[in-house]
């Protein structure tokens, strides 16, 4: 990313008498030069093409600058970056690196011709803003009726966290007595697992297949429930909870992972539709990381690395950028840590291009 500073020159004192002068005169610059990865991964599914895909731009295709499919794009590879602000976009449209991966045909904005928005080659915070608060419409929700409902009419199966209450306690009143029991013998945590129908009195317009767990521990009672349009000839009740439920522990994981290093938690926008756009923008991130971790990361020592350690790794790398009339060279610091592993990754990913494959 490109950094403006009035001060030209800065002196640093060291240890010894050779003085430290430091100018921003490098050229263009960035930060980010591990982004041509993310580019080389979006060649090989097409993830962030394939979610363009779902936006109709309205706009007069002659009055515009930047295309709905080049927004998306920009705000994905800044959020898979590190950028979580659209502040941070009134400085990034300044990146000729990250407007190459956006594909943007000069990366320098200087096309006299077109006369680009203000020599700036990307979009700014206010044209981004005004993408999030266009309308789109969601719904969501856990166990609920019209949901599970949908799922049964559209052969969409389901497992879904159910909510405790003393009718279906008293449903595996057995079955906590018998996990009571093997604790005392044992002084384990102990599991019993029961199978039934049950309905409630209101909500649901019919019975369902539940799933108590009856599980008794150190601080007492523990029961819980899910509910499922799996059979029990696909999964018996203990397979279905432990391993297709409790399976969504690796999931919550990943959740975690999206919100701590792709900002899913930044829902300050002051609509729904807007946050749930923003959401959208951070998943696909996510996606587009998890694909360079399972395709390009495989077989590496970082093929199980968190988003966070791949972006400092392997996606953070200070480069020079020099543009031509027929071509755009990097310059990546020879100083990077991590050559051999970028030459790797970039090998992986190769194998799926150019024809790209969908995930």
């Amino acid at each position: 990313m490109k950094t403006h500073c009035n001060q030209e020159t800065f002196e640093f004192q060291t240890e010894n008498s050779r003085k430290i002068v430091a100018h921003f005169n490098g050229g263009n610059i960035s930060s980010d030069a591990g982004g041509l990865l993310l580019k080389q991964t979006e060649q090989a599914t097409g993830i962030i093409n394939q979610f363009a895909g779902c936006f109709n731009d309205h706009r007069d295709p002659d009055l515009i600058e930047h295309t709905a499919e080049d927004l998306i794009a920009q705000r994905i590879y800044a959020l898979a970056l590190g950028y979580e602000d659209l502040n941070d976009h009134d400085e990034l449209r300044n990146d000729p690196l990250l407007a190459l991966l956006v594909g943007k045909k000069d990366p320098t904005g200087r096309d006299r011709i077109r006369k680009r928005d203000k020599g700036k080659a990307l979009a700014g915070k206010s044209t981004l803003n005004r993408l999030e608060l266009t309308p789109i419409r969601a719904d969501s929700g856990f166990c609920r009726e019209p949901i599970m409902f949908w799922c049964e009419q559209n052969n969409v199966d389901y497992v879904l966290g159910l909510a405790k209450n003393e009718r279906l306690k008293k449903e595996i009143a057995e079955e906590l007595q018998q996990a009571k029991e093997l604790y005392k013998q044992t002084g384990q945590a102990a599991r019993v697992y029961k199978d039934f129908e049950y309905q409630t009195l209101k909500s649901w317009r019919r019975s369902r297949r539940v799933v108590g767990k009856a599980e008794y521990l150190q601080k007492g009672e523990n029961p819980r429930f899910v509910v499922t349009s799996l059979s029990i000839e696909q999964f018996d009740a203990k397979t279905l909870y432990q391993e297709q439920y409790c399976a969504r522990g690796d999931m919550e994981n990943r959740i975690k992972e999206q919100q701590l290093y792709l900002f899913a938690d930044r829902t300050s926008a002051a609509t729904m539709r807007a946050n749930q756009l923003r959401l959208w923008f951070s998943s696909v991130a996510y996606t587009l990381l998890n694909a360079l971790r399972r395709l390009g990361l495989k077989g590496t020592k970082l093929a199980k690395a968190q988003c966070g350690t791949i972006r400092l790794k392997l996606l953070k790398i200070g480069a020079q950028i020099k543009v031509t009339v027929r071509k755009v060279w990097v310059s990546l610091s020879e100083s990077y840590p991590y050559q051999q592993l970028f030459g790797r990754v970039y090998e992986n990913l190769k194998r799926f291009c150019p024809t790209p494959m969908r995930c």
